[in-house]
């Protein structure tokens, strides 16, 4: 069965949360704690093997060729722009 959980994202171009394989991201946003998260649908009992890397960037920041868009959050007075590397 699967459940879906939460993964904050800290303001920084690299970070690696470890999720189980086929895990799938429903949702970029910002909790009532103000913290920019991912909301990932996963199977809980599935072992954490893939290590998944995302970015945050500024709208007008300059994006790789291997990252790819997963959504965009309004922080104010910010919006941030959420990619992650592709595999």
């Amino acid at each position: 069965m699967k459940t879906i959980h939460k993964f904050p994202l800290s303001l920084r171009e690299d970070v690696t949360h470890r999720l189980p394989a086929g895990a799938e991201i429903v949702h970029v946003g910002v909790d009532p704690r103000e913290e920019i998260c991912l909301w990932v649908m996963l199977d809980p009992s599935a072992p954490k093997t893939e290590a998944r890397r995302f970015a945050i960037l500024g709208t007008g920041g300059q994006i790789a060729d291997n990252l790819e868009y997963r959504g965009t959050v309004r922080a104010d007075p910010f919006v941030w722009h959420i990619l992650e590397y592709k595999a």
